[in-house]
């Protein structure tokens, strides 16, 4: 902790380590120094509310392997706008709304990746997604029944959720996370074994009550993905501070947006330890992940636990039943439809229901225009081709109905600002039923299902398509799929 404050400006840290078997408390360190006033020593962490960050990903995770997605489920790690209120690309489209599109820590997107890979990874995009997937009140009841009770007004949260948008206690989640390492059974936190009385008359003594707090087989996936190192090697590399050699540890770090909180917390079938490090006053650390700020003072306890205690392994989920007639999304298949066109999981399931199939209408569902559009531009900037609705691989050409429409389709094209440069804004006519696509070259840049048809798009999220001369085509499909269309010439100069 002293070596976090000259290095991090992080002058407090907390632990505490749990038995998942009984629900006992082994140790716990609620401060670094109970009598240091400068550092508000004389208050235990432990207890404190504090947003837990990407520690709170396994239970949304947990929920969505309830509902019947898999480890293998794929999902796209894309720029992704995911506010109802903000056009697909990220332009807010009521006054005062709000958009919200997370990055990743490393400011990389990494395409179709699976569950298994964004958990263990802590991919925030992908976790997002599941988030909405699994739905918010489903969450907070996975997360209520492996002990999390903070968490109680389901009207006050909203896809930050996943990334930590709620506070928790240090104890509290570290229960929790004992859930996970008893294959599914809860055992209540206490600190309190025996009380008796002057005479020694026994007044309270503790007995092992347990519960069944998550399904177990879910509780042995997630240990799985959080023990992968191989899966988490790509971002935390194959030696970190999470990996211990010869021995089976999960664990799963946190770092709140504004720096404020870092957490880590890591369980064996016997223990499970949870560590913080912060200020106590609240103000934030410098600007590291919790790998580098609490990991190595968690991993100094961990190696001397583990030095304690047998080896011993997590057991393994069952094969998921009747794989082969799942949805290929869900067995980790990226598929495309009969056209040759990609898509993000929403196309492929019903979010509630995936193994059942695909939705009746998944243009309806409120976010799928702007997944569909983050996987647009995504490929758009690996090289893709794209067409109405999706994504072509190769060089298949897109098919529009090449015709005019009656009255003017694009409404406040800034056409004395060319040569462009940066973003290009403009409105398209259009009511109740209308679907609007604009493309560059052939290739699908923004997509609205509802009106207004408030269309944005910045030309230096395409590099692969942009040229000095191009051709912008705009196209409306009513609700009878009849189309009308328009092309604009573009002059381009990414240099300014």
């Amino acid at each position: 902790a002293k070596e976090n404050e000259v290095k991090f400006k992080g002058k407090n840290a907390a632990l505490v380590v749990l038995d998942p078997k009984t629900g006992q408390i082994l140790a716990m360190v609620g401060s670094r120094d109970y009598f240091d006033k400068e550092i508000d020593g004389n208050f235990n962490v432990v207890l404190a509310h504090r947003q837990p960050g990407s520690a709170f990903k396994p239970f949304v995770y947990a929920t969505a392997f309830n509902k019947g997605y898999t480890d293998k489920t794929v999902v796209f790690d894309a720029k992704t706008e995911f506010s109802a209120r903000c056009s697909p690309e990220g332009e807010p489209l009521y006054p005062k709304a709000e958009c919200y599109s997370p990055g990743n820590y490393d400011e990389r997107f990494r395409g179709p990746v699976t569950f298994r890979e964004a958990l263990a990874q802590s991919i925030n995009v992908p976790a997002v997604k599941v988030l909405y997937l699994s739905g918010i009140g489903d969450s907070l009841e996975t997360a209520k029944d492996m002990g999390l009770t903070t968490l109680t007004d389901v009207d006050r949260y909203g896809l930050t959720l996943v990334l930590g948008g709620g506070e928790v206690e240090l104890l509290e989640l570290t229960s929790a996370y004992g859930v996970f390492a008893n294959a599914g059974l809860k055992n209540h936190y206490t600190g309190i074994l025996k009380v008796t009385d002057a005479k020694g008359s026994v007044v309270e003594e503790f007995e092992e009550k347990s519960a069944v707090g998550l399904d177990p087989n879910i509780a042995r996936t997630i240990s799985s993905i959080l023990s992968d190192n191989a899966a988490r090697a790509p971002l935390f590399g194959e030696r970190s501070a999470l990996f211990f050699e010869g021995r089976e540890v999960a664990v799963k770090t946190g770092t709140t947006n504004d720096y404020h909180d870092a957490w880590v917390v890591g369980y064996t079938p016997s223990f499970v330890a949870g560590a913080w490090a912060g200020n106590n006053d609240n103000s934030p650390m410098e600007k590291k992940v919790a790998g580098q700020i609490v990991a190595p003072l968690w991993h100094e306890f961990m190696e001397y636990a583990l030095s304690k205690i047998p080896n011993e392994t997590f057991p393994a989920p069952a094969p998921t039943e009747n794989e082969n007639l799942l949805p290929p999304v869900l067995r980790g298949i990226v598929e495309k439809d009969n056209d040759g066109r990609v898509h993000d999981t929403l196309y492929w399931v019903d979010k509630d229901s995936p193994r059942g199939g695909r939705p009746l209408n998944p243009d309806s569902d409120p976010q799928f225009s702007h997944w569909e559009y983050g996987v647009s531009r995504w490929l758009a900037g690996s090289g893709g081709i794209i067409s109405s609705g999706g994504v072509v691989i190769g060089e298949t050409p897109i098919k529009i109905e090449d015709t005019s429409s009656p009255e003017p389709l694009v409404k406040n094209f800034p056409e004395g600002s060319q040569p462009f440069s940066k973003s290009i804004s403009f409105l398209v006519s259009g009511g109740g039923g209308d679907r609007v696509y604009v493309y560059l070259n052939g290739a699908l840049v923004s997509s609205l299902s509802e009106a207004p048809f408030y269309i944005s798009f910045n030309l230096r999220d395409f590099p692969k398509i942009v040229r000095e001369q191009n051709v912008a085509r705009v196209v409306r499909v009513s609700h009878d799929n009849s189309q009308q269309s328009t092309e604009i010439p573009l002059v381009v100069d990414l240099t300014k």
